[in-house]
């Protein structure tokens, strides 16, 4: 993580660097910051004059523009995704790696993958208890309750896995299309319309494909409907994440930023008198946050990685609140 603002004083700060145009561009180089007021303007200015000069070349669609694909195909895009996610892990050869999920590795993966896709299929669900104090991972209800199918399926083989995945996806299908767009379908927390469902599963899907690729190092797919339907759900997640988690005091603004390769996309997010924060068109902004897309799907998704994407984040403004921000960013269960 990368601070410039006027909270910084002596310290080693590594300006930016700078994704554009799916390449990475140095926009400045280690330096120690002295606490002489000419030094540290000059620098902050140049470093302002960066951020902005590379938000001008990578502003793209700004809040509003990755609506739900709830009114388009969201059954082909719920299809392909899956599609994706399994062509994905039948390349990958050993299905032991941890993924940046927590506690799972690529074959709990495809078992929580299969799962729901069974689930969707309205299949019976397992009769299977796990040893709860052998799982450290799990500390929530929710999380109970997705782990009890990937660990019913933990010791199956590679190949009665992608059996599982492949027949239970082709169930859900015929399901799905057999219901038809108006219908509703019980779902982990409660009655869900069919195409908000597709929509859910699709950003469920390409997440997991993310922490396989990244799990292999085999970056890819981070465009396109599956991400944007993760683009959605994530950036949906802000306000709490700055009105909550942060806990910003009324007033305050946020402005995210997320670069290519990938999407690129811009958000602000203000707590109102009331302390309830919300998605508000461009607005001057207390901190900014300034991340390639892939970083932001990590750290708003939970994963926990080798490599730490907060790295790749730069901050300008307020440099408790960019800590913080930092430190809380998961949105997902």
């Amino acid at each position: 993580m990368q601070f410039l603002g006027p909270n910084l004083h002596c310290q080693v700060l590594d300006l930016a660097f700078l994704w554009s145009n799916g390449h990475r561009i140095e926009e400045g180089c280690a330096q120690t910051l002295m606490t002489h007021d000419d030094v540290f303007q000059k620098l902050c200015s140049v470093a302002g004059l960066a951020v902005k000069f590379f938000r001008m070349r990578t502003r793209q669609p700004t809040i509003g523009t990755y609506a739900c694909n709830m009114t388009g195909d969201a059954f082909t895009t719920w299809d392909s995704a899956t599609e994706s996610f399994i062509s994905v892990v039948e390349g990958i050869d050993d299905w032991n790696v941890q993924s940046p999920c927590p506690g799972w590795t690529i074959a709990d993966l495809v078992a929580h993958t299969s799962d729901l896709e069974s689930m969707l299929a309205a299949d019976p669900r397992p009769n299977h208890s796990p040893a709860w104090e052998s799982i450290a991972h799990i500390d929530s209800d929710f999380g109970r309750l997705t782990e009890v199918g990937v660990d019913y399926r933990r010791g199956w083989s590679r190949g009665d896995l992608l059996d599982d995945l492949t027949a239970s996806h082709e169930r859900a299908r015929e399901r799905v299309a057999s219901l038809g767009p108006e219908a509703t379908i019980p779902w982990l927390r409660g009655e869900t319309p069919i195409p908000r469902l597709l929509s859910m599963r699709t950003f469920d899907v390409w997440m997991h494909e993310q922490d396989a690729r990244v799990a292999t190092g085999n970056l890819g797919n981070l465009d396109g409907p599956g991400a944007r339907e993760a683009m959605t759900y994530l950036s949906a997640g802000l306000p709490k994440v700055w009105g909550k988690s942060v806990g910003a005091p009324a007033g305050s603004v946020l402005n995210v930023v997320t670069t290519e390769p990938g999407l690129a996309a811009e958000f602000w997010v203000r707590v109102g008198e009331d302390g309830k924060a919300g998605l508000v068109d461009e607005i001057d902004a207390d901190v900014s946050a300034t991340m390639p897309w892939m970083s932001f799907v990590m750290l708003a998704g939970g994963r926990a990685t080798e490599r730490d994407f907060a790295e790749d984040v730069v901050v300008v403004g307020d440099q408790s609140l960019g800590v913080a921000l930092l430190d809380s960013m998961a949105v997902t269960p």
